[in-house]
């Protein structure tokens, strides 16, 4: 459901450093487009838990403040621990998915609510838009595309090195 963003994001924007945190398992599917250095994979059943686990916690703060983290985005799906990761990662904006139930909704600084109709895709693809807004103002596609699965067809080299 992400896919599509990130490869916009890094078509449109291929100077723009791209910091990904995802689960292992489809961590293979952003190598394309995410820098190896910069794709980085956690649990999702870690990071929920996180909290429990300071010291985890505060390595992973202290990475993201290390990266200077212009702004986030997360999807309409993270925890309250990765709410909290991107708002102590200091960047802004910094935009989710509004109206979810989680605890620290009030840290993104752009809300995105779902809408009738939407799917997930088109959720996430509308959170990037208020994100490239925040961030530039350019113009972003209405609708989201198809993912490029082509890597694993083609045989592309699955990192990035830049």
């Amino acid at each position: 459901m992400f896919l599509p963003v990130v490869q916009t994001l890094r078509a449109r924007f291929p100077d723009w450093r791209l910091t990904l945190v995802t689960a292992p398992a489809v961590a293979p599917l952003y190598a394309a487009d995410i820098a190896a250095a910069d794709l980085l994979t956690v649990e999702p059943e870690t990071l929920k838990r996180m909290w429990h686990y300071p010291a985890v916690f505060g390595g992973w703060w202290s990475d993201l403040r290390r990266r200077k983290i212009d702004a986030s985005l997360l999807g309409y799906d993270q925890s309250s621990v990765a709410h909290a990761l991107a708002w102590l990662a200091g960047g802004s904006p910094r935009v989710g998915g509004a109206g979810l139930r989680i605890r620290l909704q009030l840290t993104l600084t752009h809300g995105v609510g779902w809408r009738q109709g939407w799917s997930i895709a088109q959720w996430n693809w509308e959170m990037a838009r208020a994100l490239v807004a925040a961030l530039d103002g350019k113009d972003w596609p209405a609708e989201p595309p198809a993912p490029d699965l082509s890597i694993w067809s083609t045989g592309r080299q699955l990192h990035r090195t830049a």
